[in-house]
């Protein structure tokens, strides 16, 4: 049984993200026969659970580790002891080219999943899976000419889940089911500030359903809030968002991987910047009216 190896961290600052597209491509692969491992680092509010939850092997690199050289051994230490592995998927923005170069030797084929275009990178495939003005050209001097480039929304890792709704409604739809998901783990707290505002306004909605993860710590506070509003709903680790996500009028969220599972679903959606890595694919969906919302850094 060929191996598959992914390197990816999540965390209560870092989110999960990254993570969440990895565990659905490592379902994949599962499912094609492929003996599935993760490499992470056990960083404070990491979401490693869920990788043993779905039943992959989980490798883990001490979060006490910051500089990338000490890394760098320990991860040859750490994947040194199994035979090479079919393929590497690389989810991380603090690896480029070097360390991929590093790892060669441990993997026949390299695969990098990138958004930001801020650095080279030794793969044989990239995937970015983000909308730019300058999609084609964005990467033609980070990576090599055989490098397979897998670029637009067109390769959006979207969860399997989703196949099974496909939203009809309209854009001018009343908004009666409001759905709020900042993503697992929400740093920034913006689903209590969301919250709060709506708190503060005479409209009555039918249903308000609020997604979050317990990597998120501040979920206490958000479904204390969640209690003060007629018809609000508090999800934690919920595994129907997708089946809720299609029954809703209007989405409020962060710009990052859930906006293609909005979009696959055709929710209208207000959506902010949360983090840095997502200001300049907001920028472009707000520029071409995909979605309303603010492109610049709440971070």
């Amino acid at each position: 049984m060929t191996k598959v190896l992914f390197r990816v961290d999540s965390s209560s600052y870092l989110g999960g993200g990254h993570l969440s597209r990895c565990i659905e491509l490592a379902k994949y692969f599962s499912r094609n026969d492929h003996e599935v491992y993760f490499l992470c680092k056990n960083l404070e509010g990491n979401l490693n659970s869920w990788i043993k939850s779905e039943k992959f092997k989980l490798l883990t690199i001490n979060k006490n580790i910051t500089d990338l050289g000490t890394e760098l051994k320990e991860t040859e230490y750490i994947i040194g002891k199994y035979k090479k592995f079919g393929s590497l998927i690389v989810d991380h923005y603090k690896l480029d080219h070097k360390w991929e170069n590093k790892m060669r030797k441990f993997a026949e084929k390299i695969i990098v999943i990138d958004d930001l275009a801020n650095r080279k990178h030794d793969c044989d495939v990239l995937i970015d899976q983000n909308l730019y003005v300058d999609n084609e050209s964005r990467y033609e001097e980070l990576v090599s000419k055989n490098t397979i480039k897998l670029l637009s929304p067109k390769y959006a890792i979207i969860k399997e889940d989703f196949y099974r709704y496909k939203s009809e409604k309209k854009l001018l739809n009343p908004i009666k089911n409001l759905f709020i998901c900042f993503g697992a783990t929400d740093p920034g707290n913006h689903t209590l500030a969301t919250l709060q505002t709506i708190n503060k306004i005479n409209y009555k909605f039918h249903s308000i359903n609020i997604f979050t993860t317990v990597g998120n710590k501040n979920w206490a506070s958000i479904e204390k809030e969640s209690k003060k509003i007629n018809n609000c709903n508090f999800h934690k680790n919920n595994k129907d968002l997708a089946k809720i996500l299609s029954m809703s009028d209007l989405a409020i969220g962060a710009g990052g991987t859930m906006c293609w599972e909005r979009a696959y679903l055709g929710i209208p959606t207000i959506a902010f910047a949360v983090a840095k890595n997502q200001v300049e694919n907001l920028s472009t969906l707000i520029k071409y009216g995909f979605v309303i919302g603010e492109s610049k850094s709440l971070e």
